[in-house]
Order: structure tokens, then C-alpha cells, then sequence
């Protein structure tokens, strides 16, 4: 048994996988003078957000990327990861301009799915190292 075992965690994966999501286009839609964004921005700067961005859509999409291991082929789930990022990142950006304080940056979306490729290509080739195969079996 394993993490990417699908029979024993796919509503788990699911779980974790959706709130991630959600928890990530909450905070990407708050306003610019939320206190929370106000700490971040004043935490991390430019460079900081970026990096946030980076990790949090690493997250997100090995998160996804685990939850489709229990539903389809390592090939598709790591697609299916890197299309969910790109469908979040691109209109949570696009949301983001009517969003007070807020705007579209393309330099977020680089960022985003810089993060969700690194990781989902990162988990595709470790899988292998994990399960005791390599990463094209199944």
C-alpha cells in the first residue's frame, strides 16, 4: 500500500484535492485592502507573491494530480492536474479585475503554472521511485 495506492484514499485525494481549491480561489479573490492580503504584501513583496504562487499552485496541482491517480493512468492524471491549475489560475486573474485592489498580472500565471508543472512532473517521475515502478507503467 502506498500514497498512490487509488483503492484505499481516492475520497480523501478528493477532499483534500477540493478544499485546497477552494481555500486557494478564496484568497486569490479578496480584496487588495483585506487584512490578510495587506499581511501577506507586506510579508512577502513582489518577489514573495510570486513565489506564493509558485507553491500554492504546486499544491494545488499535485494534490489534483493524486486525487486522479485513483481514477485514471499516471499520463492522464498528471494532464488533468495541469489543466485544473491552468482553469483556476487564468480566471481566478481574470476575476481578480473586478476584485477592489486587485488586478490581472500574467506574471501570477507564470508563476502558477511554473508551480503546478515543476510539481506534477516532479510526482509523475518520483511515483515510480514510491510504487517500485516507473512512472509509464499502467
Amino acid at each position: 500500500m502506498s500514497l498512490f495506492d487509488s483503492e484505499t484514499s481516492a475520497k480523501i485525494r478528493l477532499t483534500l484535492a477540493i478544499a485546497w481549491t477552494i481555500v486557494s480561489v478564496y484568497v486569490l479573490l479578496l480584496p487588495g485592502d483585506t487584512p490578510v492580503i495587506e499581511g501577506l504584501a507586506a510579508l512577502l513583496k513582489n518577489l514573495g507573491f510570486t513565489i506564493g504562487h509558485f507553491v500554492g499552485f504546486g499544491i494545488l496541482a499535485g494534490l489534483w494530480q493524486w486525487t486522479l491517480l485513483a481514477y485514471l493512468s499516471p499520463r492522464w492524471a498528471l494532464i488533468g492536474a495541469i489543466s485544473i491549475a491552468l482553469v483556476v489560475g487564468l480566471s481566478t486573474e481574470v476575476a481578480q479585475i473586478s476584485v477592489e485592489g486587485r488586478g490581472a498580472d500574467v506574471v501570477d500565471v507564470i508563476a502558477d503554472m511554473s508551480g503546478a508543472i515543476a510539481t506534477v512532473m516532479w510526482l509523475y517521475h518520483a511515483r515510480g521511485r514510491f510504487d517500485g515502478q516507473s512512472a509509464t507503467e499502467s
